[in-house]
Order: structure tokens, then sequence, then C-alpha cells
């Protein structure tokens, strides 16, 4: 789990480059990976694809409009049991992990991703009797985020437990 600490440590000068995570995750050994469920896929009869990402806040620090995440081949006997036990798994609002992942990473790849985030802006108006007032409306953001991701296999998997 050391490579936790040093993220963090590379997010507080700034961007977190791939060429980091490259030196953290191929290190030729497994990393532990606390993280939210995002997706899985079937692959086969015996096999998923796991999606997981780190919750936003969980290094403690701002990631700088980055996300981290890791795309992993897992083996159905060790997913499905996950998948029944609990809807928490998947919380897109999860400050804390759902879920640790033993992985090997095999390559490390930066994504851009468009996202679009409902928001309200309010201005100053006046009415039709001239009183000064405020409008509120809805606005759809779009903001271009780097996503790292780890691409490999699952060692073992389990929900979270700090």
């Amino acid at each position: 789990m050391g490579w936790i600490e040093n993220v963090r440590t590379a997010a507080e000068r700034g961007p977190v480059l791939t060429a980091s995570l490259q030196r953290e995750w191929l290190s030729g050994r497994p990393i532990v990976f606390p993280g939210v469920l995002v997706d899985a896929v079937i692959v086969g009869n015996d096999r998923y694809v796991l999606q997981i990402r780190v919750p936003e806040f969980y290094l403690n620090t701002e990631l700088q409009e980055q996300f981290l995440a890791l795309q992993l081949e897992c083996s159905a006997q060790e997913v499905t049991p996950l998948l029944r036990s609990d809807k928490s798994l998947t919380d897109r609002d999860a400050v804390d992990p759902t879920l640790s992942v033993v992985a090997k990473i095999s390559r490390v790849e930066t994504t851009k991703v468009l996202e679009v985030e409902d928001k309200t802006e309010t201005e100053d108006d006046v009415d039709d009797f001239g009183r000064l007032g405020g409008r509120s409306y809805q606005i759809q953001a779009d903001t271009l985020k780097d996503w790292k991701v780890g691409f490999g296999e699952c060692v073992h998997v389990e929900a979270y437990r700090p």
C-alpha cells in the first residue's frame, strides 16, 4: 500500500503524472487498491472484468481533476459472492472505499473523460414590478478530466473493512 502515500505526496506538488503511477504500480509485485466498484462485466463462464475507482477524497488531497482507477480481470468465484452481498459496493457518492483489491498491474494509461454535471446558477434580476431579486436556473457544466487507469488482474478482492 506504499503507493498511496507516494501518490498523495505527488498530488500535493501538482498533477499526478502517468509515469509516477507506472513506477508505483508496475513494480513487479501486487498492489492493494481500496476503491469503489464502478462496473462489473462478465467475460466468460468464470471471469469478470471489474472497474474500480478511488473515492475522490480518499487520498486526503485534491487530485486536480484527475481520477485513479483499475480495470481488472477477476475470477467469478471471488466476484459473484460480492455482487450478491451488498449494494453499497457501487455507491457513486462514496467517500470511503467499499472494496479492496490485491492486483497485479500490467499497464497504465491516461484517458480523457468528459464529465457532465448539473449545476444551479443564480443571477440578479428585476421582476415586472421593478423589484430586485434573484433568478435561478439549471445548467449542465462539462469538464474534461484525466482518468489514470491501471490494467491487470485480481489476486484477491473483498468488501472493504478498514
